[in-house]
């Protein structure tokens, strides 16, 4: 990682801790003693004493939006000049889960709500139910790949949303094999081998107020790639002279962020969100990053901007987002989603930028209520152009 890209890394975190508490506290004014007397005061005005003015929560929130604006298009500028196409590992982090986001063209970061959200934005997270929400997914992906994803969250009452996630990816069984010089026997079986991919972590998410909403995601990730078998050689290719098996395997540690925010025309909201933030790894000879992505996401159900009675059991959203990508440039994601009585849900979307990607569809039901549990299924389908179709389906249990 070069000295600039790591300058623009520090810069986003820096800029995002500091603007979210900033925006956090400052309408939460804190009593201190100064020269014996109590007063409140705001974090701002803490660190800034003389320059701080009480502002109006809009515009507040206005230099916060802009600031992560500014530091989405810092980065994703960046990226464009110094691309590392393809040179990110661990990438199955950026592979989407569950059924009814993916519908949409995965634009989630605005419109995710619920225990899913945390795949996509933490802080759609603080929507999830006071009781428990169990959510699982499963992903028939390209290559027989399959993916598996399980996330259970609880709510508490004036603290706010805990989850704990699990992903894992199974990429099959493969034949592992050593070159020989031997030309009657060119390679030698040394058995089957099954790598895969896992990530485990933990939430939280607050609704601080009405309008502002936000959240994080730790996750322990780890992949095991098998065993290579390599010669004694310089170059490792020989095994004539003797061989060390080598284990393909890492375990770091990464960061996701998000946050919302409801500027009250109708249910708009303005969302952003970092995800796979983590140190720059070495494997072998080879130094590598994990794929960061920065994410801003509008969404908006239009139908909430009538004060028509006759609506209310109707509702058509819209989603788009912008996301900026270490390895493979910015990316767009837009989507729309009909849904009636929160029972039966319509949807499609496009994704823009990638070279497969495209379409994608989906619906989903709220398929029963028992014992004040209700389940619901959603199902997507994605073009993945020249490789098979991608299906997804996912359950969600809420009380």
């Amino acid at each position: 990682m070069s000295a600039i890209q790591k300058y623009i890394l520090t810069f986003d975190v820096v800029q995002f801790i500091f603007s979210t508490l900033s925006l956090i506290l400052h309408f939460h004014p804190r009593s201190i003693s100064l020269n014996g007397m109590n007063r409140n005061i705001t974090f701002m005005g803490l660190i800034f004493p003389k320059l701080h003015v009480r502002m109006p929560m809009s515009r507040y929130f206005l230099l916060f939006i802009i600031s992560n604006i500014f530091s989405c298009f810092l980065s994703s500028s960046y990226s464009q000049e110094t691309q590392q196409i393809a040179q990110t590992q661990m990438v199955f982090l950026g592979i989407p889960v569950g059924g009814r986001y993916t519908g949409m063209g995965s634009a989630a970061v605005g419109i995710s709500e619920g225990t899913e959200a945390v795949f996509f934005n933490p802080a759609g997270l603080a929507f999830a139910s006071n009781d428990w929400e169990i959510f699982v997914s499963e992903t028939n992906y390209i290559a027989d790949i399959k993916q598996t994803a399980v996330a259970v969250a609880k709510g508490i009452n004036t603290i706010g949303t805990f989850a704990a996630t699990a992903v894992f990816m199974d990429y099959g069984e493969f034949v592992r094999t050593v070159r020989t010089d031997n030309p009657n026997q060119p390679y030698l079986n040394l058995g089957n081998f099954s790598p895969f991919s896992l990530a485990i972590g933990l939430a939280y998410a607050r609704r601080h107020t009405d309008r502002f909403y936000f959240g994080g995601h730790v996750k322990v990730v780890h992949e095991n790639l098998g065993i290579s078998r390599l010669g004694l050689d310089e170059e490792g290719t020989d095994i004539s002279l003797g061989y060390r098996d080598v284990q393909n395997k890492l375990t770091v540690i990464a960061f996701d962020f998000g946050t919302r925010y409801y500027p009250g025309l109708g249910d708009l909201n303005i969302s952003a969100s970092w995800q796979n933030f983590s140190g720059e790894k070495s494997y072998a000879q080879q130094s590598f990053s994990l794929p960061l992505f920065i994410n801003l996401g509008l969404s908006m159900n239009v139908l909430s901007l009538l004060n028509d009675q006759a609506v209310i059991p109707h509702r058509l959203s819209f989603a788009f987002d912008f996301v900026s990508t270490k390895d493979f440039g910015n990316k767009y994601h837009s989507g729309v989603e009909y849904c009636f009585k929160n029972m039966f849900s319509l949807r499609c979307g496009y994704k823009f930028g990638y070279s497969e990607e495209s379409f994608t569809a989906g619906f989903g039901f709220r398929l029963m209520k028992k014992a004040d549990y209700a389940i619901g299924m959603d199902y997507s389908f994605s073009e993945y152009g020249i490789f098979n179709d991608v299906h997804r389906i996912s359950l969600l249990i809420h009380k």
